[in-house]
């Protein structure tokens, strides 16, 4: 998620996240809000999820080019790290137009293992949810959510090595 203006998390919180569901349905997610019954449906025994995307990294605006190759990057890394997981196209925009992005909705991994990913990626926030619950637009550059994120990388890297 990203947004060209001086406040992003003004900015997520307003943007339209819209999701593609089976059948071609569009439906609406919103932070604080419980996510659209289809969704839930679609979801079967997963009941998690979270919604992710590679453009523009830090929320500094990519060329197109640069954008198109992170989400090809990205899809490549849920399907190796995340084989049984399964993803719906969606994106996020702004309410005026000013910016869009290309994101995935992906079930069938840890929330919190979406989050890293993202994080790799070079996100700074997620949406993400559960069922019976209420969208999060989740930080990823402070707190506690970043040290882990870091941290797992850092274990992941040297797991990495190790084998090598």
């Amino acid at each position: 998620m990203s947004a060209a203006t001086p406040a992003p998390w003004e900015a997520y919180r307003a943007a339209h996240y819209v999701v593609r569901m089976p059948g071609g349905a569009r439906i609406m997610l919103r932070p604080d809000v419980a996510p659209h019954a289809s969704l839930c449906s679609w979801l079967g025994v997963d009941k998690s999820w979270a919604m992710l995307t590679a453009w523009n990294p830090r929320s500094e605006p990519c060329p197109a080019a640069d954008n198109r190759a992170a989400t090809r990057a990205l899809r490549t890394a849920l399907t190796r790290r995340f084989p049984a997981a399964r993803w719906l196209p969606a994106q996020s925009a702004a309410p005026d137009g000013q910016w869009r992005e290309v994101q995935l909705l992906v079930a069938g991994a840890a929330r919190h293992a979406l989050a890293i990913l993202a994080w790799r990626f070079g996100q700074i926030a997620i949406l993400d949810g559960r069922c019976g619950g209420r969208v999060r637009l989740r930080r990823l550059d402070t707190g506690l959510g970043a040290r882990l994120a870091r941290m797992d990388s850092d274990a992941a890297a040297w797991a990495e090595s190790a084998v090598a």
